[in-house]
């Protein structure tokens, strides 16, 4: 297993072998299509895109180049795309999250060919995230897709940019919304960044990634503070910001964003806000007058004796729990000093050593 791309989350590595044949063996997904199209949902089905799927594979045996499997693999994905046109799917979305990446020209050259053989079955909604796709617009631009989504949280891609640079008859899926916090957004940062565009082509507001990253309902966290929970927006409630951007951007009326984004921009305009130490204290005081009480790990990090640093930079957070990669500084606290002498030792062990010997 090994990281989704800058993410924490972990997959399985797909192994390949010289001359790999590729079947369609698994029909869960169009199981679960069939009965989501039963129960009268609209829907568009996600595949992971063929170019990234063998991008990051690694393979097993014998050394050869996995880009030699693409012809191989693409009549697999001719035949999901040829089911799906049968239940009378729309739109699919394909990820191709490696057009972020600094690719080597042969494999950002292979998506040309790769897509020249899956179009003409359904719509296909090219999807990237976790970073922009300025560096490779050229090459997505040319590609036989009928819309792009990007990711403008992490990606810096100006909206105007990749206007005028996408066919006018591709729609534009704008993933302004974090897939991958837990936070409330401001939305009327949000409708600035994308109402210029209202009108011009086909548009979508989305979140940036998808949103398994995200815990799944708020509402069920009962035992929050109320100015607390204010600030959180998990998945179901990131799908709610969602739909009151669209009703603003199609509308006009942007009173509802105003009030949803009223608690998130209380936050951000605190001055003292701005500094670790002002949080920590802050936290510190949530621990005294919660109604409810907080978790174990929580209460460690931020209550009693919390350390300072000589010159004045905060602590790394959660204390001693990772080694610091420098002597830039020694952390201080009433009981405990930490020096550069001990950086390359065990922190944990030599702390517990010196607690006992002082306490002795």
């Amino acid at each position: 297993m090994t990281k989704w791309f800058n993410t924490n989350y972990h997959y399985m590595v797909p192994e390949f072998v010289k001359g790999q044949q590729f079947k369609l063996s698994w029909t869960q997904l169009l199981d679960e299509v069939d009965e989501a199209l039963a129960l009268g949902h609209k829907i568009k089905p996600v595949l992971l895109g063929p170019v990234t799927y063998l991008w990051l594979g690694k393979v097993k045996g014998e050394p050869f180049d996995r880009l030699t499997l693409l012809n191989a693999i693409l009549p697999v994905y001719q035949q999901v795309l040829a089911e799906l046109a049968k239940r009378g799917i729309d739109w699919v979305q394909i990820d191709e999250p490696a057009l972020v990446l600094e690719l080597p020209p042969a494999w950002l050259e292979a998506f040309q060919p790769a897509y020249d053989a899956l179009q003409g079955q359904v719509k296909l909604l090219l999807t990237t995230y976790f970073e922009g796709v300025s560096d490779n617009l050229a090459t997505i631009a040319a590609l036989p897709v009928q819309g792009l989504h990007v990711d403008l949280v992490h990606g810096k891609d100006d909206v105007a940019e990749l206007h005028n640079r996408l066919p006018a008859d591709w729609l534009l899926s704008a993933g302004l919304i974090n897939g991958r916090n837990v936070w409330r957004a401001d939305l009327t940062e949000k409708y600035a960044q994308i109402k210029d565009l209202v009108g011009k082509r086909e548009l979508w507001v989305a979140s940036s990634c998808s949103l398994l990253h995200s815990p799944i309902d708020l509402s069920v966290e009962t035992r929050l503070d109320a100015e607390v929970k204010s600030w959180f927006a998990f998945a179901l409630q990131k799908c709610g910001e969602l739909a009151l951007l669209r009703d603003a951007l199609n509308s006009g009326d942007t009173a509802a964003i105003t009030e949803w984004s009223a608690p998130i921009q209380a936050v951000a305009i605190r001055p003292a806000c701005t500094t670790r130490r002002w949080k920590n204290g802050w936290r510190r005081s949530l621990l005294r007058t919660a109604s409810a009480p907080a978790p174990m790990r929580f209460v460690r990090r931020h209550s009693a004796s919390a350390l300072t640093c000589r010159n004045g930079r905060p602590p790394p957070s959660g204390h001693f729990r990772k080694r610091p990669r420098s002597a830039a500084c020694a952390w201080t606290s009433k009981r405990v000093t930490l020096t550069p002498v001990i950086i390359g030792r065990g922190l944990r062990n030599i702390l517990s050593r010196r607690s006992s010997s002082r306490s002795g």
